[in-house]
């Protein structure tokens, strides 16, 4: 499994997140498997990010993703007093 790679497309701008595994543990080898597997089987959609590439190296699993913007769901559940409305659930996830 080490030293493999798969790439979903390629970043238009420099800016991208590396998320790292440490694959050792047989949980977190899964958890990996599990998230690449969903982001290489979503259809593209505005708000969820890209993945670009992932590969194995020495014990260690790499997701390279879009980098998304400041605002994270929590953080914007907390702006709006911990709630979203309904309108908004539907604008974010479609």
């Amino acid at each position: 499994m080490m030293n493999t790679s798969t790439s979903t497309g390629s970043p238009k701008s420099s800016e991208v997140v590396v998320k790292v595994y440490s694959i050792v543990e047989e949980e977190m080898l899964a958890a990996y498997l599990t998230e690449r597997q969903i982001l290489t089987d979503l259809p593209p959609h505005p708000n969820i990010v890209k993945m670009f590439e992932c590969f194995e190296h020495e014990n260690k699993a790499y997701l390279v993703l879009e980098r998304a913007g400041e605002l994270t769901l929590a953080r914007y559940m907390k702006q709006n007093e911990g709630m979203l409305k309904i309108d908004q659930v539907r604008t974010i996830s479609l």
